[in-house]
């Protein structure tokens, strides 16, 4: 469990500085373009990121999950992997853009083909990226893949500010299309060669390609479901309430990206686990990771719940405040989706992928009439409540088939304490936002309210124990600096 959280740790750490940076760009964009085009490259950015999927999930999991469970054919396995990426990356981009005049139909918005048609030049740099990505996750050096996304989180801030400057939304556009490029050559200087076996197995093919369709029509779905009340409203509203929701999409989003890291680290670790048919091992893995996800989720739902016009205004600037309702609804939905595609990452690395595609399909369905019907009448709240609700089905659903498979157990007192914990961290910066009306006071007070609820849940209701102040010591690098406060927390 320590090299777990260790690894963990370092994933963390990098989709925290995708998060910071995923944050400055769209804190300079939204800025810089207002709200009708930043809401057009939002729309643009969320079909670009729908169609990579297909090439960013599929092959580099099943390449993962390969790796995983026999690292002496790593080798092998990278080289198959990517010259079947470079085939069907291209087949993709060229019906990506044909397609663009369709795409553009649909949003009823013919401005929108020229951006279609450059964003198709990103499906080959970004998939043979991912396959690097995978390939370090399937060999379990999390490190190198920590330092492989830092890497791209870092190139991808600097040539979209760089290039939007020069081109506004093309440029943006770009700066999505070589950063991976960059990243996937620097990921082939950083790997060193191991001693792996050749394998001749001509059905290799056979096998990725089997195991990673449930996956792409789950991931793509997935992300189809994140997106579509977006795409919703730029068809049915305007241009500037499509901005305001692209804000309050993007700001639950960089939530989604930063929470969803722990699965990176179960998948290897639980195919492993059930590969070497551990029980009780999958089961202590699955429990732990609910547990901490959980504990990191809900005050951060409730931050934003009750913050989000602050939120709104001190990222976008007041001429988004517009966007703080459907922010305070939308957060809730995609908890709902992080918590569900963790269970789809369980299900998945336990051979059962086709189980979370049928879920998923039905949340699809649901999310699309419900933006179809309440779009119309009630706005972006409309849209974040259909996603909201649809989140909260297909997580009820996966939540049980996952319990009833590992058999796993609900503590009635975990959810008591830390919800106790969470309303009392609610009325202390209630109280707190007295003192000031300013929207830069939200940095100290989401500082005390974190505090507030951690500390609750260590010294009032015992959740967090010393067993788990240890895990977090032996996770956190450089933990030594702060050895008095571990040894503190430790001895309560």
């Amino acid at each position: 469990m320590a090299n777990l959280g260790k690894s963990v740790s370092y994933l963390f750490m990098a989709e925290f500085m995708l998060l910071i940076t995923g944050y400055a760009v769209h804190f300079f964009l939204g800025r810089h373009l207002g709200p009708a085009e930043y809401g057009i490259y939002g729309v643009i950015l969320t079909l670009m990121t729908t169609i990579t999927l297909i090439l960013a999930t599929g092959i580099p999991t099943a390449v993962s999950k390969l790796i995983s469970e026999d690292i002496r054919y790593a080798e092998y396995i990278k080289r198959k992997a990517l010259r079947l990426q470079v085939l069907s990356s291209i087949i993709i981009a060229v019906i990506y853009f044909l397609s663009a005049g369709f795409f553009a139909y649909l949003l009823r918005d013919s401005s929108l083909i020229g951006y279609i048609r450059l964003s198709a030049l990103v499906f080959p740099t970004y998939s043979l990226f991912a396959i690097y990505l995978y390939y370090f996750n399937g060999l379990q050096k999390f490190g190198k893949q920590a330092i492989l996304i830092t890497v791209y989180s870092i190139l991808k801030l600097l040539l979209v500010i760089i290039l939007v400057l020069m081109m506004e939304i093309y440029g943006a556009i770009l700066g999505f299309v070589i950063s991976p490029l960059i990243a996937f050559i620097f990921a082939m200087f950083i790997k060193k060669g191991g001693q792996y076996e050749e394998r001749r197995e001509v059905r290799i093919y056979g096998k990725m390609i089997k195991f990673a369709l449930p996956i792409i029509v789950l991931s793509v779905f997935l992300n189809v479901l994140l997106n579509i009340d977006l795409w919703f409203v730029k068809a049915i509203l305007t241009d500037v309430e499509t901005g305001f929701y692209t804000a309050s999409s993007m700001l639950t989003k960089m939530v989604y990206m930063a929470m969803v890291s722990v699965t990176g680290v179960l998948f290897p670790a639980i195919s492993a686990s059930i590969a070497s048919k551990s029980l009780e091992r999958t089961r202590s893995l699955i429990g732990h990771s609910l547990r901490y996800l959980t504990l990191g989720l809900l005050p951060v739902i409730a931050y934003f719940s009750i913050r989000s016009d602050r939120i709104t205004s001190m990222v976008y600037g007041q001429e988004y405040i517009s966007a703080w309702q459907s922010l305070s609804i939308l957060i809730f939905g995609i908890t709902f989706l992080i918590l569900f595609f963790t269970f789809a990452t369980i299900m998945n690395a336990s051979g059962k992928p086709k189980k979370s595609m049928y879920m998923i399909i039905v949340g699809l369905i649901i999310s699309i009439a419900l933006n179809y019907t309440l779009i119309p009448r009630y706005g972006l709240i409309g849209a974040a409540s259909a996603t909201t609700i649809a989140g909260a089905v297909i997580l009820l659903i996966s939540g049980i088939s996952v319990k009833r498979q590992f058999g796993l157990r609900l503590r009635g007192r975990f959810f008591f304490n830390t919800l106790s914990a969470l309303a009392l961290s609610c009325l202390v910066i209630l109280l707190f936002s007295f003192m000031s009306s300013s929207k830069f006071i939200i940095i100290p007070e989401s500082m005390l309210f974190f505090s507030v609820y951690f500390a609750l849940l260590i010294f009032v209701f015992k959740e967090l124990t010393k067993v788990d102040i240890k895990r977090v010591q032996e996770a956190v690098p450089f933990s030594s600096k702060f050895r008095f406060l571990f040894e503190f927390l430790g001895g309560v």
